[in-house]
């Protein structure tokens, strides 16, 4: 019976995950995107979003490494200043305490989340 609450449990959190992220965004930013939602099939959640306010983007296809590199940079620091911004800054100041670990779990979710972006890019590709 454990197993099956464990498994429980980590779908109910795999299914609020875009949900987390809306709100998340919505309490970073002063004016947030008003076509953002969250929902989820199946066993996974999705959240979405639609600009149409014209703004201009960058194509990082078109980068050279170099300023690519200066470009994540950037977005990095300004995510980082949202967060510091942000009414939890003080629960993700506790969590990043022991930096370390910090950094090899952050690397580790993100090597496997392009994985996971990629295997989905391939399935819809194919679909």
């Amino acid at each position: 019976a454990a197993l099956s609450s464990d498994r429980d449990l980590r779908l109910a959190q795999e299914r609020s995950a875009g949900r987390r992220i809306v709100t998340a965004q919505k309490a970073l930013q002063s004016a947030s995107d008003p076509f953002l939602g969250a929902s989820h099939f199946g066993h996974r959640s999705y959240y979405f979003r639609q600009f149409r306010d014209m703004k201009e983007s960058i194509d990082v296809a078109k980068l050279d490494l170099e300023s690519f590199g200066i470009y994540t940079a950037t977005c990095a620091f300004l995510l980082a200043i949202a967060h510091f911004q942000s009414p939890t800054a003080p629960m993700i100041a506790g969590y990043l305490h022991h930096q370390k670990p910090v950094d090899d779990t952050l690397a580790d979710w993100a090597v496997q989340y392009a994985g996971q972006v990629n295997r989905d890019y391939q399935i819809f590709i194919n679909y």
